[in-house]
């Protein structure tokens, strides 16, 4: 092969700095449009977290939100109230419940020498009370021999300190 004259060699050395130049802007744009490509999708990562954010701190407010109207009397003074109403508070046996579920106040209610129609007023009293009151385990028994009735059940109601927390 022959030798390149200096002519031949600065030409091909401009035509290789014209290449590389070119190469060089054409991985820059790459380079940029990658740049941009990856910040736009910064911006939509960080959109998404602020509306998860929002949505977090709304469902804490919501989780915090008494689901029904709370019943700010204790529950027992209320019991006692409706027994009092129907004077049948000599016959009534209250105790506070030590392990109620979690958000809930709870009662041991007996009921003792009642007759069917204060049996029954009793329990539509607590049922269809405002604020919602829960009655669970219901034990009625009837007195052998006489027209009197027992009652024992749990009572709930939604506790105001787990609408505060």
């Amino acid at each position: 092969m022959r030798e390149l004259t200096l002519r031949e060699q600065l030409l091909l050395g401009l035509l290789l700095l014209i290449g590389l130049a070119f190469g060089g802007v054409y991985v820059q744009k790459q380079l940029a449009g990658q740049e941009a490509l990856l910040q736009q999708q910064l911006d939509n990562r960080r959109q998404q977290l602020r509306q998860l954010q929002a949505l977090a701190s709304e469902w804490n407010q919501l989780k915090n939100r008494p689901l029904a109207p709370v019943m700010e009397q204790p529950l027992s003074a209320f019991v006692e109230a409706v027994a009092r109403d129907l004077k049948i508070q000599d016959n009534l046996q209250l105790n506070a419940l030590s392990n109620p579920p979690e958000g809930l106040d709870g009662v041991q209610v007996r009921l003792d020498k009642l007759n069917l129609d204060d049996a029954l007023e009793v329990l539509y009293r607590l049922e269809n009370n405002q604020p919602v009151l829960q009655i669970e385990q219901l034990l009625f028994s009837v007195a052998p021999g006489s027209r009197v009735v027992r009652l024992n059940f749990q009572v709930f109601k939604q506790s105001p300190r787990s609408s505060n927390s």
